[in-house]
């Protein structure tokens, strides 16, 4: 027997609303003038339940492995912003995250009911983000007169309306006269910021008035986007069309816009490339596996040799991939021969396209080993395997006609972005550093002493080890900054909280020696 829901009722929507102010008072609670930590992911679990408590007939269907797989992605990626530093990963997240969970609520809340790897899941999320939330704000603000006013007399509603009125046509002129009596008298306007202090201290305590309009603002917002799952209304009535007439052809009544690509087009665009390919790959083996050697191209150095094209290499490879996910998905049926021959065509683009990654793999190596290691190398390595393992999928869905390649692209890249923010990209940085000071005897202590907090821990004990005033200086400079920094539970972070006690600790070894 299938669980009743509650129906839409006045009484319903004030909660809804009422527990959407709450929620926006949480928010500017952990947010307003604070830091983001341990708060970010409070809240997020926060949210959930407030969409959960207050739309629960939406969440008929199941939740699928990818619902709790996205869920867990959220997560995790809140969470690493109270247990990682890194201003670039923490700057990424905060963008991300809305977007994410908007995305993964509409998945499970809309009543659509899309799978997961539809494009029209794209339109529905910033159809429930923007129309219908702003539709439904006319719906908290219709609230009185469903509780109520418009039950009362004519003549009671009119006075009601009319002082309603007169407040607001009162009020730019009261802006106007204040500022013009407090310019003429000095004790007038200090009589005023009297009493303004004193209702500040009594009433709103500082900054009151800016967290009321944060609160009611937010928690509006976030009532309309509920409520639009609750009770979502079509942006645009769907068009009256009139039907077929009979003398039309059925297949022509059931026509469908699909694009196709012709495989005998698809052929001729894979052979034209593979030979370019193949060529420039038989050139790169020339230098690839002897680069290590000193064996380069004439009048190349290290340095050159691996930024030149490093770059270019890497558009290409992006480009081979879309061009794959083009053939793959939009190419029409054909004889089994010419599809045979397309196969050993895509094969050849997923082959030179992992040599032109290999190859630019090795430039910036051989790169990194001259300048060292910084953000933006890491980032070029990254991003290098991930394109590697989309190469993969691309191959493993030539031979599996049946693998959903768009689907596979998008965990593949929701698990590389988790990676990237888990694996410590400060902490990998500096060891490798490291490493390169300790065969070649250069390091770069200004980049270093840079990093992120993730890394001041190591980085203490490598200026410890290695005596490094400079280093040293740097570090202790960071520690007055962090000691007026926030600290407030609600901006907590782990890698904070870590450097704040390694730096104090050095402080407190240094003053007694």
């Amino acid at each position: 027997m299938e669980r009743p829901y509650p129906s839409i009722t006045p009484r319903r929507t004030v909660a809804v609303l009422a527990a959407g102010l709450l929620l926006a008072a949480v928010h500017q609670y952990f947010f307003y003038t604070q830091e983001y930590g341990i708060s970010v992911l409070l809240f997020v679990c926060l949210f959930y339940m407030y969409a959960r408590l207050c739309a629960p007939e939406r969440l008929r269907r199941p939740i699928t492995w990818f619902g709790w797989l996205a869920l867990a992605l959220i997560l995790l990626l809140s969470l690493s912003l109270a247990l990682f530093a890194n201003p670039i990963f923490a700057g990424l997240n905060l963008l991300l995250l809305p977007c994410l969970i908007v995305a993964h609520i509409t998945y499970l809340f809309a009543p659509q009911k899309r799978d997961w790897g539809d494009i029209r899941l794209v339109w529905d999320t910033l159809d429930h983000l923007i129309p219908q939330t702003f539709r439904h704000l006319a719906t908290a603000f219709k609230l009185p007169g469903t509780l109520g006013y418009f039950k009362m007399k004519d003549q009671r509603k009119q006075v009601i309306g009319k002082v309603l009125l007169g407040l607001l046509v009162s009020l730019p002129l009261l802006i106007i006269v204040i500022a013009l009596l407090t310019s003429a008298d000095s004790g007038f306007n200090q009589l005023l910021m009297a009493w303004q202090n004193s209702l500040y201290r009594g009433l709103l305590i500082g900054d009151g008035p800016f967290r009321l309009i944060y609160i009611v603002v937010l928690g509006l917002l976030m009532f309309g986007y509920i409520w639009g799952f609750v009770n979502p209304r079509p942006d645009h009535p769907a068009p009256n069309i009139p039907d077929y007439p009979a003398s039309v052809p059925a297949e022509v009544a059931d026509f469908k816009f699909e694009p196709k690509l012709d495989p005998i087009i698809a052929a001729t665009v894979l052979l034209v490339v593979n030979i370019v390919y193949v060529l420039f790959v038989a050139l790169q083996f020339t230098y690839l596996f002897s680069a290590w050697q000193g064996v380069l191209p004439a009048g190349s150095s290290y340095a050159e040799y691996a930024r030149n094209g490093f770059f270019e290499l890497i558009v290409v490879t992006m480009i081979n991939f879309v061009l794959l996910a083009i053939v793959l998905t939009f190419t029409g049926d054909s004889g089994k021969g010419l599809r045979q021959f397309n196969q050993i065509l895509l094969y050849v683009v997923v082959g030179c396209s992992a040599v032109m990654l290999i190859s630019a793999f090795t430039r910036l190596m051989l790169y990194e080993e001259a300048y060292g290691y910084t953000y933006i190398r890491f980032v070029s390595h990254a991003f290098m395997i991930y394109l590697a393992v989309l190469l993969v999928c691309a191959g493993l869905r030539i031979r599996f006609a049946s693998l959903p390649l768009t689907k596979c692209m998008i965990v593949v890249s929701l698990a590389a972005y988790l990676a990237v923010n888990y694996v410590s990209m400060d902490r990998i940085i500096l060891q490798q550093n490291i490493e390169r000071y300790r065969v070649s005897g250069n390091i770069d202590v200004e980049y270093l002493a840079g990093l992120s907090l993730d890394a001041v821990p190591s980085l203490l004990k490598f200026s410890r080890e290695q005596g490094n005033e400079n280093l040293g200086r740097e570090l202790h400079e960071r520690w007055d900054l962090l000691s007026r920094q926030d600290t407030s539970w609600q901006s907590y972070n782990a890698a904070k909280a870590k450097a704040f006690h390694a730096l104090k600790q050095d402080v407190i070894r240094q003053s007694q020696n």
